[in-house]
């Protein structure tokens, strides 16, 4: 089943393997969105963040106009959402659907590296199932973030030392630096 070719068009052919991390995310994505989506909770850091990703989108700089005990990232990243989808709590929890998201299909994508389909699949819905089933609530915080990002630079750097390509290996860099 890894090697069977999906056609998209004239002269493009993607293979299972490369199609399926992205059901696997759209899948995850729409689940979790549902999930947070249907609670709220009051968490005691989650204001933290999405105040000051408030004020990054108003033009503010984190450590110059306000204090931050964490690195700037998760500010910029929501205030970038922010400044585009207006400041709100279900644009934050998008933010971190599509980072939990990512996990998840990461996750498949490193999996299926080493074992079957089938294997990844499993191991992808374990890790969903455990995210959804969490005596601990979703919050948006740094930590997230920053999961979200040194999973996908191993990813990264197994593509390149898969693919023998420097770029991936460059993305890895920038991913876990980041």
């Amino acid at each position: 089943m890894r090697n069977e070719k999906i056609n998209i068009g004239k002269s493009t052919a993607l293979e299972f393997s490369d199609v399926f991390p992205m059901l696997v995310f759209a899948t995850c994505m729409g689940l979790i969105l549902v999930h947070l989506y249907s609670r709220f909770h009051l968490a005691l850091d989650e204001g933290i963040y999405l105040t000051s990703a408030h004020r990054v989108a108003q033009g503010q700089a984190p450590y110059r106009d306000f204090f931050a005990l964490t690195g700037p990232l998760d500010f910029w990243l929501h205030g970038l959402v922010f400044k585009i989808l207006g400041p709100s709590l279900a644009a934050a929890q998008a933010v971190l659907a599509c980072e939990l998201a990512l996990l998840c299909a990461a996750i498949y994508w490193l999996t299926a590296r080493f074992t079957t389909n089938w294997a990844a699949a499993s191991t992808a819905a374990l890790y969903l199932a455990m995210l959804l089933t969490s005596p601990y609530q979703l919050y948006v915080n740094h930590r997230w973030d920053s999961n979200t990002l040194i999973v996908l630079a191993a990813a990264a750097l197994w593509a390149g030392v898969e693919s023998q390509k420097r770029k991936f290996l460059l993305i890895a860099g920038v991913l876990a630096g980041a």
